[in-house]
């Protein structure tokens, strides 16, 4: 199901988050408000394909498993239409040979799940744009 967390204004932050699990995807939607973004989610790959075309991406956060498919393939995509945006992946997996994996599909960052909200806020101060840089 797609979601949009209205009523951001023009210099807020543009969140694409990917996850299939409803309650993290609910968390991070109202982190991501209470930090002054906005948010589009995605529970599918499919879902976050239809959104990249119309939405400007500053920020995405980006399950591993998804329902239809695995999510590593989409930095490249995200990065493609958001040439600045920051990708970050979200797993539960934390195997050595993963790391090699998510820095060769073009992930800024990746985080263990469970995630602090300290690191989510972390990655959203990230992606903001530098002072007096246009939005």
């Amino acid at each position: 199901m797609l979601r949009d967390d209205k009523g951001a204004g023009v210099n807020q932050t543009f969140v694409l988050l990917i996850e299939d699990n409803p309650e993290i995807c609910k968390l991070l939607e109202i982190l991501v408000r209470r930090l002054g973004g906005e948010s589009r989610s995605a529970a599918s790959l499919h879902e976050a394909a239809l959104l990249l075309k119309t939405t400007p991406v500053r920020l995405a956060f980006v399950d591993y498993i998804l329902a239809d498919g695995i999510g590593i393939g989409l930095a490249a995509e995200i990065k493609a239409s958001n040439p600045g945006a920051r990708v970050v992946l979200l797993t539960a997996r934390n195997e050595p040979t993963l790391l090699d994996d998510v820095a060769k599909a073009g992930f800024d960052a990746y985080l263990a799940k469970p995630f602090t909200l300290e690191a989510i806020a972390r990655e959203f101060a990230l992606s903001a744009p530098a002072e007096g840089a246009s939005a």
